[in-house]
């Protein structure tokens, strides 16, 4: 309500785009000796800067009130419309068994050492285990 009730009082007066680009034909930069060029900085104290100033928090309030809810509307459709865990299952049942293996071994490859060592230390324990078990 504060943003509608700014921006509706706030009329901008015109301004020629060479007051604004600092390129009058004179070569004096802004002209009328105005500081600035266009008179909408908020340093010039005026009626016009504060309105703008008024005008931009009130718009920034609204922006920052309504970010989350875009954003998470924003993720819920990219995830709908990409649809990810179906595309990922999808592609990675289509693999060859060998790409799939290599993926697979990439991923584990640092830690590769200790899966080996694991295997065998089970592998010892279990013969040790049948060798009492069935009494040898």
């Amino acid at each position: 309500a504060a943003a509608d009730a700014a921006v509706a009082e706030l009329t901008p007066p015109p301004t020629p785009a060479s007051s604004v680009c600092g390129d009058d034909e004179d070569g004096g930069g802004s002209g009328g000796g105005e500081s600035g060029g266009g008179g909408y900085s908020s340093s010039g104290g005026g009626a016009t800067a504060q309105l703008w100033d008024q005008a931009r928090a009130a718009a920034s309030e609204v922006v920052v009130e309504r970010i989350p809810a875009l954003l998470e509307e924003s993720v819920e459709y990219v995830e709908r419309c990409m649809d990810l865990s179906e595309t990922l299952a999808d592609r990675i049942a289509a693999l060859p068994p060998d790409v799939f293996e290599n993926m697979l071994h990439s991923c584990f490859q640092e830690d590769e050492w200790m899966l080996i060592t694991l295997g065998g230390v089970l592998g010892f324990l279990i013969g040790l285990a049948q060798a009492f078990a069935l009494g040898a």
